[in-house]
């Protein structure tokens, strides 16, 4: 189809799983995780800073004799 039509517009639905174009249209499987990810924007320190207050607390308990990185 794209051979046929290369500059054609296709839309591509992400919350419903479907691509569209002119003449086609078809769901396609994906991933829930990357859904979610791609529905949001998410890279992978995007998806670490989510967990932010946990990993403050963590870093709070943490015993004092362990290495810290500093800058």
């Amino acid at each position: 189809i794209a051979e046929d039509a290369p500059s054609a517009d296709v839309e591509i639905d992400l919350a419903e799983q479907l691509v569209t174009a002119p003449n086609f249209q078809a769901h396609f499987p994906i991933d829930p995780f990357e859904k979610h990810r791609l529905a949001n924007g998410l890279d992978q320190i995007a998806l670490t800073l989510q967990h932010a207050d946990a990993i403050d607390a963590y870093e709070a308990d943490r015993p004092g004799f362990k290495p810290v990185l500093t800058d």
